[in-house]
């Protein structure tokens, strides 16, 4: 499959990466023979395109899932597609006869593949072409982004009448084989090879010599044409452009050619093209392998590189004129296959490489060594042909190779291949690995990695995860215990470990919710791939209570976009809240009294306080932050008062209470006591002789209302009565612990 570029679609690109490709997944389709693929494509939406053969019974469902087909035992052609995840959405397969679908292209209307058959294959049940078994023909089909058939056309074998006066006599001659297919728009074009007579619509066309001709035709085979140069030549690869000019590379005996309006040739005895793709300026790449020393100038100008067996990569311009090569390789086999580039006019390849290869064209150096025998590479460089970084995938044993790659709008980079052993998919520090059902056959691997830049966030040197919303200290994300109007800061740092430049994109660069939160120095607006920037946030409580927030970062890494999470503080005093208890005191009750109501607030604490704020008072009797109602029995009574803060802190106080019950007084204390003038008219004086203690005096009226009371510890009171109107009171006055009543008339 040799990409074609479109400016509103997606681009095909390589995937790994040197200094940060980020892994993201691997997934296998395998079976009990050999699986082989042959290309891979995108829609806009990422999801993943397949297409090449599978012999005998194939698992087509990466998952742990089953979704087995059965192709024949000569080989059948496959078509899948998965989503961006890598998860199956579908597989189909060419039933019966013997096939191969060797490149595929997709646009906005659907799915083209192309590749070859013999027999008589079926899609669905259906089927599609018919034909003598014994030659291949060239196919392109279509199918719709959800696998429905559109159409399919064939380059068939032509039949003669071997005897003319026998009509049904007849014998079919020719071969042809497409090897890869490019959509532009409303159209599409493969490329392949055929030899002898063969059949293109209503039309026929020989090969030169009968030997092996390269063809390029069109998906309604309302155009056709060949080419020919000398023996066994060979369309390899083909690709439109924006401006949907057709390009085709391709292969006869003493070199290569690439053809566009015009047709360039490159000799060389021993050199081989793999793939062709086009940049936004018409620019023309291709990659394959070669031996010796090459002339890669197709004009009259000369640019040679000797190698062994070596990948190359081969830049010209629209018009075909030559402007640089590159020479990947080292002393074993390497071999470029597959070849895209991106937006900015990068570049990239996938292939095979053995033993220690140099990745770096310049006179620099970047070494790569293969775990097993072959290993898969993909390498890129700039539009300039400079090293931009490479790395490997593969096993420790056996073959392993890129076939095909391509990326999506968010750069996430796909690439498909065969291994044969337990493979390391994961080309940075981890390990992710796949196991083919067996080892005695190929296994095709899909693999997606991300090429974007790729955001961390850490905390005192550990990395907070996105969308984290449990806080720690380890991490910085729990600012701890501050009493109120005290300020603490935390440190945080975002790193970027992908491979291209990672862009804070809101201002401020990071976003901090939470009433008690302040984004103190904020990040800086580009971070470089392996760099980092710092951002400091501030803690400043106001009050005791708990305080949560977020930290937010909008930025263009494709899936942690924004990096968000939770931040969590308390306001806290350490310092312990103050209660304090009124003094000591005795009640006295009324003779047959066994038990005292507490009134309103006489026994509850005189003071309490706290900085950080009050959670709870209450007391040891009732639990309740007041102790009025209460009822205290007879008795000595040991009253704790506790207060918390809303930090947890404790104090306590403690106040005694005894209640004590009178017992009758005699006629002989009441003789001490003297009340002068009776009847009185402003003061009344009260003497109380040689009683000590308080005395406690309650005066009434005629009805029983108690108008005054009063209590005293002297020997003697003076009371005020102007208030009082004419008529009869009773005083009441209690000495220590006995009461009694007197009845006097004054006024």
């Amino acid at each position: 499959m040799k990409k074609i570029i479109f400016s509103a679609v997606f681009l095909c690109i390589s995937f790994m990466y040197t200094y940060a490709q980020n892994f993201v997944w691997a997934k296998s389709i395998g079976g009990q023979n050999h699986q082989y693929v042959n290309g891979i494509d995108l829609d806009s939406a990422g999801n993943v395109y397949l297409t090449g053969q599978v012999i005998g019974e194939t698992d087509f469902d990466p998952s742990v899932n089953m979704f087995n087909l059965i192709g024949s035992g000569d080989g059948s052609a496959f078509f899948s597609k998965l989503s961006t995840n890598g998860d199956l959405v579908w597989a189909k397969i060419f039933d019966g006869g013997k096939s191969s679908s060797n490149g595929i292209d997709v646009n906005s209307s659907g799915v083209y593949y192309a590749g070859s058959f013999k027999y008589s294959p079926q899609l669905d049940g259906v089927s599609i072409f018919q034909n003598e078994p014994y030659y291949y023909n060239a196919f392109i089909l279509k199918l719709s982004l959800n696998g429905n058939y559109q159409f399919a056309n064939a380059i068939r074998s032509h039949y003669y009448h071997s005897n003319p006066n026998n009509p049904n006599d007849s014998l079919a001659t020719g071969n042809s084989v497409a090897a890869d297919v490019a959509a532009g728009n409303n159209f599409a074009y493969f490329t392949g090879h055929f030899e002898d007579t063969i059949q293109v619509g209503q039309n026929v066309y020989y090969s030169t010599n009968d030997a092996y001709d390269a063809f390029i035709a069109k998906d309604d085979l309302t155009s056709f044409s060949s080419i020919h140069f000398t023996s066994n030549d060979g369309g390899s690869a083909i690709t439109v452009d924006a401006a949907n000019n057709v390009y085709t590379v391709g292969y006869y005996d003493g070199g290569i050619f690439i053809k566009g309006g015009w047709i360039k040739q490159i000799s060389g005895s021993d050199i081989l093209v793999n793939s062709i793709t086009t940049d936004n300026n018409g620019n023309i790449y291709i990659t394959g392998r070669f031996s010796g020393t090459i002339d890669f100038d197709p004009g009259p100008g000369s640019n040679t590189l000797s190698g062994f067996y070596d990948a190359y990569v081969l830049k010209l311009n629209s018009s075909g004129d030559f402007v640089w090569v590159k020479k990947i390789g080292g002393s074993n086999f390497d071999e470029g296959k597959a070849i895209c580039t991106d937006t900015s006019g990068n570049i990239y390849i996938t292939g095979k490489f053995a033993g220690t290869a140099d990745f770096d064209p310049s006179n620099n150096t970047f070494n790569l060594t293969s775990s097993g025998y072959l290993d898969i590479f993909v390498c890129k460089l700039d539009l300039n042909g400079d090293f931009v970084w490479a790395v490997k995938m593969g096993s420790s044993q056996n073959d392993d190779e890129g076939v095909d790659l391509c990326v999506d709008n968010n750069n996430n980079v796909y690439v498909t291949g065969t291994f044969k052993a337990t493979a390391d998919f994961d080309p940075g520090p981890g390990v992710f690995t796949l196991t083919p059902v067996t080892e005695l056959y190929s296994e095709i691997f899909i693999c997606k990695l991300s090429q974007s830049p790729e955001i961390e966030v850490l905390g005192n040197n550990i990395v907070i995860p996105n969308g984290d919303y449990t806080p720690s200290t380890n991490d910085n994300t729990y600012f701890g215990d501050v009493p109120p109007n005290t300020s603490v800061n935390k440190f945080f740092r975002i790193n970027n470990t992908g491979s291209q430049p990672l862009y804070l994109t809101n201002n401020p660069r990071v976003s901090v919710t939470g009433s008690a939160f302040t984004l103190i120095s904020d990040a800086s607006p580009v971070i470089d791939p392996g760099s980092y920037a710092m951002f400091e946030v501030k803690f400043l409580p106001t009050t005791c209570e708990e305080y949560d927030g977020t930290i937010s970062i909008a930025n263009n890494d494709d899936d942690e976009n924004p990096y968000i999470f939770v931040i969590l503080g308390y306001g806290i005093d350490n310092t312990h809240p103050n209660i304090t208890c009124k003094n000591d005191t005795t009640i006295n009750i009324a003779a047959g009294s066994t038990y005292y109501i507490v009134q309103g607030n006489e026994l509850d604490p005189y003071d309490y306080s706290d900085n950080c704020g009050i959670d709870t008072v209450y007391n040891s009797i009732n639990q309740l932050s007041t102790l009025a109602g209460a009822q205290l029995n007879i008795g000595t009574h040991q009253i704790i008062w506790t207060i918390k803060d809303l930090a947890g802190f404790i104090d306590t106080c403690i106040l005694n209470v005894t209640i004590n019950s009178a017992s009758a007084i005699n006629n002989n204390n009441l003789s001490k006591v003297t009340i002068y003038p009776n009847p009185a008219e402003n003061n009344l004086y009260i003497d109380f002789g040689n009683l000590q203690g308080n005395k406690k005096i309650i005066i009434s009226n005629s009805l029983g209302q108690e108008i005054f009371i009063n209590s005293t510890s002297a020997t003697s009171t003076e009371i005020d009565i102007k208030q009082f109107s004419e008529g009869l009171y009773f005083e009441t006055f209690a000495k220590l612990y006995y009461f009694f009543d007197i009845s006097k008339i004054f006024a």
